[in-house]
């Protein structure tokens, strides 16, 4: 049975997909709309993929609750609206964390 992905692994592959460092992904300060909508794709991702928590997750990402929640369902709703730019990013990373 494969492992699940973690958090870090999840913040890695978004890196890589949108070309934001991790420490920017990481770094709450940077709050360019590319750099918050590629956070927030980590975090919903994390949260779909890994089993932690929306707490877990909000300390990995070094954010107050409910910071990476309320980011997660922004990506829900750009997914239901069908952006494609969203679902292309979220595409990618999900492919990349199954290399």
């Amino acid at each position: 049975m494969k492992e699940l992905p973690t958090i870090n692994q999840v913040v890695a592959a978004t890196s890589k997909v949108t070309t934001i460092p991790v420490e920017i992904l990481l770094n709450p300060q940077y709050r360019a709309r590319h750099v918050t909508r590629a956070r927030h794709i980590a975090a919903f991702v994390a949260r779909n993929v890994t089993c932690k928590t929306w707490s877990e997750i909000n300390t990995a990402f070094n954010v107050e609750h409910p910071s990476a929640l309320n980011g997660a369902k922004k990506i829900e709703q750009y997914l239901a609206d069908k952006n494609p730019d969203v679902k292309r990013a979220v595409d990618g990373v999900m492919k990349t964390l199954k290399r």
